[in-house]
């Protein structure tokens, strides 16, 4: 999956981090995210726990709050994430 800028992020979903390293940020949520796709693809948004996200994610469930306020900011990443793929891979399949 492409990760979406910083920017991008920031701008489109209001995702607050407690971390100020940007490169930590955008580091930790690109786990984060990876994990989560995963997941909700296999058991669905409301069978994934944070606990599950941050299993997978090699991660402390505490860690992830510092990245995001709930499971909602998740998803919401999440499906970012999977338009932004989505950006790259159509108009590179339809050349």
């Amino acid at each position: 999956m492409v990760q979406p800028s910083d920017q991008d992020l920031d701008r489109l979903s209001g995702i607050k981090s407690q971390v100020a390293d940007e490169a930590l940020v955008k580091r930790r949520r690109g786990q984060i995210v990876t994990a989560a796709v995963e997941l909700f693809s296999r058991n669905g948004f409301h069978r994934t726990t944070i606990l599950d996200i941050a299993r997978k994610a090699g991660v402390s469930p505490g860690l992830i709050y510092q990245y995001v306020a709930d499971k909602d900011d998740v998803l919401l990443l999440a499906l970012l994430n999977v338009l932004d793929s989505y950006k790259e891979e159509i108009p590179a399949a339809l050349d």
